[in-house]
């Protein structure tokens, strides 16, 4: 046999090639190891999504991501840690006690995150005052969750009307976390139910600076304009709200307001009628519909209104004043000066309350009586909220104090919590 010529290429290595099958194990186990590191990544991106719903107050939803997780890591004590976070502050107490006993096992006992948690737990199940003492700690050192705590403790402090405390707790949030608008909007809530409705406002447009999309501070600023008769600085905010939500009829009844400020009849009826389908018990909106009931001549559909606004809230004298002209118009004349007597009276009550309130701002006062007077004043104009912050501050200034719990005693008796009322009962004529 001749050999090949020297000048003939060399022919090139025969490729070894794996037998079909091999080929087929070799793709498949790559696939699997693809789609294990997709699901993982997944997985890492549900944990992420499940603490920035946490940070949200979004327990709910934070709770499905971090279920979903569980799948995966059943024994990351952490995990469990954040799931016991989802659950208390869901109001799932039971759950969350469950989860951080799981969490300790795994962590083969207690540690310094297990103890912050379940002291959290307890602020939200109704102990802040005891565990405040023990958080405290934590603020001092510059616990890296300072924010969580302070938000607890302040939402603990205003779920229980104690805004004296809630104030105080959401001014040092503010000052940790300045660009976050959480701190400003609750405090602007607080403040208004202290009668400084001023910084409320200042504290409502801040969060609005921080955060244009939040809702609920932009209406309560729309509804601040139009209750200053400031109709053309409440509409701008009326519009952005609306096209958020353009079926809200929360919305649409401000709104309606907004337009019967502006003079513009018609369209306040059309709108505040459609909203009221949905709110026909909302006070403003039954006020506004009366309102035009009067300018158009309509004298008992707006008594009719009216009555039945002042059943629910005795103590709204814009409502009971709109009564007397209704009253004057039907051709009711001692049913009117009946009406208007009242009127006058609580609206002098409510001029020594604001005047009271102006003097306590100006030249704070230290005595337990002075503060309890206020709040018994702001009771009996049917302003819940303010009245117990007053009595509650008469009561930390002198804890034996007779009007405030006379005061305190009367009110509760009357909502039927009796439980408070002979708390407040067994105080009486103590030495």
């Amino acid at each position: 046999m001749s050999s090949l010529p020297a000048s003939a290429p060399t022919p090139p290595p025969t490729r070894r090639r794996w037998p079909i099958p091999g080929r087929r194990l070799g793709l498949f186990l790559c696939l699997v190891f693809l789609g294990a590191g997709a699901a993982y990544g997944w997985f890492l991106l549900e944990w992420r999504w499940a603490l920035e719903d946490l940070r949200a107050a979004r327990p709910r939803e934070a709770r499905q991501k971090l279920l979903r997780c569980e799948w995966l890591w059943p024994r990351n004590a952490e995990l469990h840690r954040m799931l016991a976070r989802s659950a208390w502050l869901a109001r799932d107490f039971s759950a969350a006690e469950l989860h951080l006993q799981t969490s300790q096992k795994l962590m083969g006992g207690a540690t310094d995150r297990l103890q912050l948690e379940y002291l959290l737990l307890r602020v939200m199940a109704g102990e802040a005052d005891e565990a405040a003492v023990a958080l405290g700690t934590y603020l001092t050192n510059g616990d890296a969750e300072s924010p969580v705590i302070l938000e607890t403790l302040a939402g603990a402090y205003i779920r229980d009307l104690r805004y004296g405390p809630a104030y105080q707790v959401l001014d040092r949030w503010q000052e940790l976390q300045p660009d976050n608008a959480r701190p400003y909007h609750w405090r602007g809530w607080v403040l208004e139910r202290m009668n400084q409705p001023k910084s409320a406002m200042e504290d409502y447009l801040r969060a609005l600076e921080l955060d244009p999309e939040l809702s609920i501070p932009r209406l309560r600023v729309a509804e601040m304009l139009l209750e200053d008769k400031q109709p053309e600085n409440s509409l701008r905010h009326l519009e952005r709200l609306r096209s958020q939500k353009p079926d809200d009829p929360v919305v649409m009844a401000r709104l309606g307001q907004c337009r019967y400020l502006e003079g513009k009849a018609d369209e306040a009826r059309e709108l505040l009628e459609k909203a009221r389908l949905s709110l026909p018990k909302d006070g403003p909106l039954l006020l506004h519909l009366a309102k035009l009931d009067v300018e158009s001549g309509q004298a008992d559909a707006a008594i009719l209104l009216l009555t039945q606004l002042l059943d629910r809230d005795p103590n709204d004298t814009e409502a009971r004043f709109q009564l007397v002209v209704a009253q004057r118009l039907a051709g009711q004349p001692q049913e009117a000066e009946k009406t208007l007597a009242e009127y006058e009276r609580q609206n002098k009550l409510l001029r020594d309350s604001n005047q009271l309130l102006q003097e306590e701002a100006q030249h704070p006062s230290t005595d337990a009586d002075s503060v309890a007077r206020i709040g018994i004043m702001l009771l009996e104009l049917n302003q819940q909220p303010q009245g117990l912050y007053w009595l509650e501050k008469a009561l930390e200034r002198d804890p034996r104090s007779q009007s405030a719990h006379r005061a305190l005693m009367l009110h509760y008796d009357a909502r039927g919590n009796t439980g408070l009322a002979a708390q407040h009962r067994a105080r009486l004529n103590e030495k």
